[in-house]
């Protein structure tokens, strides 16, 4: 017993409000679960507060946004494909094209338009790709749904035939 009250002394405990910030645990622990179902209490595991698109819609992270929606905002692409590339990000956090609500998928598609006719004048593009990629082995890097507005230009490519198969290189010929 004595030697736990020096420890506490020494190192704080809970009234000096010092915890543990990183743990290891087994992937299964029933624990991860609770601490999930509360991530908003625990900012480290909140998906949200580490999420780059939501630090940008929630203006805790500068970004040139272009042009905003009452559900989505637009941006230039940091490594962009070609000149003019955009991405079009919902302000609420959502994981995928399949995860947003009706409402958001409605708004990054009239941003979508509305945002092609704005390439078109200022690019003048030849054609456009337009692609989300939709989880990890899809190729996501973000874990916040983000449309690809991609202008294309003629000659940016050798042969474009098969466009977004692309994907795959080896599935992009047929």
């Amino acid at each position: 017993m004595e030697s736990r009250l020096n420890k506490r002394e020494i190192k704080g405990g809970f009234n000096a409000r010092i915890y543990n910030r990183f743990i290891d645990i087994q992937e299964d622990n029933p624990a991860i679960e609770y601490y999930l179902a509360k991530a908003h209490q625990y900012p480290l595991i909140d998906p949200q507060a580490s999420c780059i698109f939501c630090q940008i819609a929630n203006q805790e992270r500068k970004a040139d946004i272009i042009a905003s929606f009452k559900h989505c905002f637009v941006i230039k692409d940091q490594f962009p494909v070609s000149n003019g590339h955009l991405l079009i990000i919902p302000h609420e956090h959502t994981l995928s094209w399949f995860t947003a609500s009706e409402k958001v998928r409605l708004d990054i598609m009239q941003a979508l338009s509305l945002m092609k006719a704005r390439l078109d004048e200022e690019y003048k593009p030849d054609g456009y790709n337009i692609g989300a990629n939709c989880g990890e082995f899809a190729g996501q890097t973000v874990m916040h749904l983000h449309v690809h507005l991609i202008p294309r230009y003629e000659g940016d490519m050798e042969n474009p035939k098969g466009g977004v198969r692309g994907v795959i290189p080896e599935k992009q010929k047929y």
